[in-house]
């Protein structure tokens, strides 16, 4: 089992780039544990219990985290993302 705050698989570490590397924030899960921690010890004991499946998901419980997106939230940032012409041939096939 992976220790709190180290990631687990190369997928995790791929995904934790940190941009803020400073000792006074940034974006990884040491980090994101030490706040939770210093702002929610509750939410935090409960993370260290194992009863989030990660920091992510406690960090939501705290009313700190990003919300998930819902499935239709996912398929507009999709198309919003396509060409002109790519949007056309979803026209053409009736979306």
């Amino acid at each position: 089992m992976p220790v709190l705050g180290e990631p687990h698989n190369k997928k995790t570490v791929d995904k934790m780039k940190n941009v803020n590397s400073s000792d006074k924030g940034g974006n990884s899960q040491k980090y994101r544990i030490a706040k939770l921690k210093r702002d929610h010890p509750a939410i935090a004991q409960r993370l260290m219990d194992g009863e989030f499946k990660s920091v992510s998901e406690a960090e939501r419980a705290a009313g700190v985290g990003k919300p998930l997106m819902s499935p239709v939230q996912k398929v507009v940032n999709m198309i919003n993302k396509l060409s002109v012409e790519d949007r056309a041939e979803l026209k053409k096939l009736g979306f």
